[in-house]
């Protein structure tokens, strides 16, 4: 978050579990986030890593048998964590929007799109049908969907991939939240779509003056839409910095690895690097830094003492006991 900028969310502290005793799951550890207002801040790892877990957490949409252990989550100035389920309800499309991976298991198959789009708007702004028909084809238009009358007629099977998302999109934003979830808005479109789905984003962000979340696993997508950009692993932030100086200088072996896995045209031809090994069991992550047995700069203390999440540079964290070894932290 840039210096002087107002936070818009912060979570502190949080702790989530799945199940009891020797099968419980941690699936986010002690995570510390925060998001400013008109930022795009990207929380990215691989596929395990809590960040879904995480995304859900903040307006209530964890299944019943995630234990919130510990920690506080606090939009604007309202304790999220404090609410019951019509406190959560209430703040769900009015104040947080949020945006899902696939739209078309989270769009009702039954119901047009334009009555979907309208539902919210009746709940939250006590619009009539008729305002809320007109203000969801303003909406439609807004997101870019052509033809927007037919397509506020269609169901959702009749709509492409890219066409569900921007519906859902357009239900998300639809009471012009402050603050949009979005959960990997992009996996499953093709590269062309991708793109103009994160070019829509970054417009809605400055037109309706809202800060994003932007959930995602692929290093690319995100350098392409964050100004900040955290990193999760084993249910924890290991780094966090602005987006620049991340890709720039990334002060964790993980980031770095991942940065330097991303496809790019004057790599073509050549050797990708990976990531070595497989990320932990959240029921069994090891002691120390959870990263150190994938880790090639690993060391005896790595294997027993956590390393504190600590700031290198203004607003740059980094969980490693030797970041000061990789190239950013040299540069420091």
């Amino acid at each position: 978050m840039a210096d002087g900028e107002t936070s818009l969310l912060r979570i502190e502290n949080l702790t989530i579990s799945f199940g009891h005793g020797a099968d419980r799951l941690r699936a986010v550890r002690s995570l510390n986030l925060e998001v400013g207002n008109r930022e795009i801040h990207a929380l990215v790892g691989e596929s395990g890593a809590g960040k879904s877990v995480t995304a859900r957490a903040i307006p209530g949409l964890l299944p019943e048998t995630a234990l919130l252990e510990s920690g506080s989550i606090r939009y604007r100035d309202t304790e999220l964590t404090a609410l019951d389920r019509d406190g959560l309800r209430a703040i769900r499309g009015a104040r947080i929007g949020m945006v899902f991976q696939d739209p078309g298991r989270h769009l009702n198959p039954s119901l047009r799109v334009g009555r979907q789009v309208s539902e919210a708007l009746e709940e939250h702004l006590g619009l009539s049908r008729g305002a809320a028909r007109a203000r969801a084809l303003r909406l439609v238009k807004l997101v870019e969907l052509a033809d927007a009358r037919r397509v506020l007629r269609s169901y959702p099977h009749e709509l492409s991939g890219g066409m569900k998302q921007r519906a859902l999109i357009a239900m998300a934003i639809s009471c012009a939240p402050g603050l949009l979830i979005a959960d990997e808005p992009t996996t499953a479109l093709d590269a062309t779509v991708q793109g103009q789905i994160l070019r829509l984003l970054k417009r809605l962000r400055s037109q309706l003056d809202m800060g994003i979340l932007f959930v995602s696993h692929d290093f690319g997508v995100v350098q392409a839409v964050a100004d900040h950009v955290s990193v999760i692993y084993a249910g924890g932030i290991v780094e966090s910095a602005p987006a620049d100086r991340l890709f720039d200088r990334p002060l964790h072996p993980y980031t770095d690895l991942l940065i330097s896995a991303i496809p790019e045209a004057d790599k073509r031809g050549g050797r990708l690097r990976s990531v070595p090994g497989r990320a932990p069991d959240p029921r069994a992550v090891p002691p120390g830094c959870p990263f150190h047995p994938r880790c090639p700069l690993a060391r005896e203390v790595c294997r027993h003492v956590p390393p504190p999440l600590v700031e290198h540079a203004p607003g740059h964290l980094s969980a490693c006991h030797f970041a000061a070894e990789l190239p950013g932290g040299r540069d420091a």
